[in-house]
């Protein structure tokens, strides 16, 4: 995010959903976090009506996407589609948790927003699950636990020094800095 300019909904979310993908497939994953996504906005449109507190609200709307989620999995058993049938239940534990994480954003923000970093955070995920995924990189932190500590230690710290435009900054003010130069 501060380099590049991409945000997912929290810090978290594009490593979790990277972690899943993964897991599941890339188009597997995708097909279903999107899928539970829209029983999420439906259900918080619902649960709009019955006025109720925060902690509560959020609860209901994690028991629509639950139950949302259930009968997912029982209407493909008839379906000619075996997506639900690769997808153990921790990633689909998590993908329903990051639901929650995205109604959370999408409250706070205009619906092109709540898109646009959608489509970042899934951007993030799809590499994020490409390099997780990368043998070499598996074999790499097995075998020198230390030296991933104290590189992501030593990245966090320059990455918090910079003061620089962030590349999609760069990108989208190129014209400007053309002209100056």
């Amino acid at each position: 995010r501060h380099i590049i300019g991409l945000s997912g909904f929290s810090i978290y979310a594009p490593a979790a959903l990277a972690v899943v993908l993964l897991r599941t497939g890339i188009v597997s994953g995708i097909v279903v976090f999107i899928a539970l996504l829209f029983i999420a906005i439906i259900g918080k449109q619902l649960i709009r009506y019955l006025k109720l507190e925060y902690v509560p609200r959020t609860a209901m709307l994690l028991w629509f996407v639950a139950v949302g989620t259930f009968l997912m999995i029982a209407v493909s058993t008839v379906l000619p589609t075996h997506i639900f049938y690769t997808i153990d239940m921790l990633p689909l534990l998590l993908l329903m948790l990051l639901t929650e994480d995205f109604m959370g954003t999408q409250s706070e923000l205009a619906w092109h927003i709540v898109v646009e970093r959608s489509l970042q955070m899934m951007t993030l995920a799809v590499l994020g699950a490409f390099i997780i995924g990368m043998r070499i990189v598996q074999e790499f932190v097995l075998v020198n636990p230390e030296v991933v500590i104290a590189g992501i230690g030593l990245i966090n710290f320059m990455v918090g020094k910079y003061l620089g435009l962030r590349l999609t900054e760069y990108l989208r003010f190129k014209p400007i800095i053309d002209a100056e130069e």
